[in-house]
């Protein structure tokens, strides 16, 4: 058998192996609402108290633990179809314009407002200070939203989505208004992107009004997007983010949890996107758990298709930080036929989401990896039990 040793360094991470209403108005900039557009009155938009709740049973063999208490991460609910939305539960995906504009709302509700700041593609010119942004929420309660018919338009390698959205906000006096906007997210074709950062799926801009009839909500999202920011053609049916499959045919860009961190690196190795792989892996502080970015790409080159397996997910927090012990199985494809099998722990990172109080938001992110090479065996699931054992 054929050791292809660069993309054993690369999924490992090191080359040793065993290695995001006051008085009103302050919502509307904060959805993006042009000068002529604001309300004059209006409420402060949303937030609810993190969630602790016990993440939901996933199938075999992909298991997540509870996460300890005040952790910020739970297994995430897949991304539902668009309804009425207001779930806690920790959602940050980019993978579909519907799973990005969900978790942009369930980082308000659950105010952690770096991160929401962070789902826009240039959120200072596009909503200035961020201590501003923040600010704007203090008499927020929560919102939720519902979305209408998304439309598609690509254009000189970039991606656009148009996302009619209303929303119901309560504010902490318990005033409730609604809003009907319409919001433009942007992707930069990521096979593309050639040299890091990555830069993903987010909001370019939007347009927000102030309703003041009751009633007539499908009248108002099929008008919300209109001239130059309706896009393309419709998206039927409505994009639905599948968290399980990381084929090439299918986008994943979801860091809800480690689990879908991990299949969200696959999926891009798999898509030859190896700028979005590698901002899977923790780059701040001068952490160098990957090699430059050249040689990180440059590893994948025999490299046809990899699958993952993921078990049963440990967590550990402290001093507003977390940690994830996520043991996997990888069986990799070469272009020349060979079959290889690693197996090792993954360590995932994230500071408390509600404590990171200035840009960028830092998601979460591999932290370091301890795999080795296996034979190869019929049922590889036997390595998970002993993969992050010291």
């Amino acid at each position: 058998m054929i050791v292809h040793k660069r993309l054993t360094a690369l999924l490992v991470g090191v080359f040793v192996l065993s290695t995001y209403l006051p008085a009103a108005a302050s919502i509307l900039p904060a959805l993006g609402v042009s000068g002529e557009e604001r309300v004059s009155s209006a409420a402060n938009l949303i937030s609810t108290p993190i969630s602790t709740a016990v993440p939901p049973t996933q199938t075999t063999p992909v298991s997540t633990a509870e996460p300890p208490e005040g952790s910020p991460i739970s297994t995430a609910v897949p991304t539902p179809t668009p309804n009425w939305l207001s779930n806690p539960t920790y959602l940050d995906d980019r993978s579909t314009a519907t799973g990005l504009i969900y978790s942009y709302f369930n980082a308000i509700n659950r105010k952690e407002y770096l991160r929401a700041y962070n789902y826009w593609r240039t959120p200072a010119a596009s909503l200035g200070k961020y201590e501003n942004f923040a600010a704007g929420f203090s008499q927020t309660a929560w919102a939720k939203v519902r979305l209408g018919q998304i439309t598609e338009g690509i254009a000189a390698g970039q991606i656009y989505y148009s996302v009619p959205v209303l929303i119901k906000a309560f504010t902490t006096t318990g005033v409730h208004q609604r809003f009907i906007s319409c919001f433009v997210l942007q992707l930069s074709q990521p096979a593309a992107q050639g040299v890091p950062p990555f830069v993903p799926m987010g909001i370019d801009h939007a347009k927000t009004r102030y309703v003041t009839t009751p009633g007539n909500g499908r009248e108002l999202l099929a008008s919300a997007c209109s001239g130059p920011d309706k896009m393309g053609i419709p998206v039927n049916p409505a994009p639905v983010t599948d968290r399980d499959d990381t084929i090439a045919n299918n986008y994943l860009d979801d860091r809800s949890d480690p689990t879908q961190v991990l299949r969200s690196l696959v999926n891009a190795i798999n898509r030859k996107e190896y700028v979005r792989a590698y901002s899977y892996w923790e780059h701040a502080d001068g952490l160098a758990n990957v090699p430059p970015y050249e040689q990180f790409a440059k590893g994948y080159a025999e490299t046809e298709k990899v699958q993952v397996m993921v078990g049963v997910v440990r967590s550990d927090a402290g001093a507003g930080q977390f940690y994830y012990s996520a043991p996997v199985v990888l069986i990799a494809r070469t272009s020349r036929g060979a079959i290889q099998t690693f197996a090792g722990c993954y360590t995932l990172h994230i500071s408390n989401p509600a404590l990171q109080a200035q840009p960028p938001f830092m998601p979460l992110a591999i932290h370091s990896a301890d795999v080795r090479q296996y034979e190869n065996v019929t049922d590889p699931t036997g390595l998970l039990s002993r993969a992050c054992k010291p």
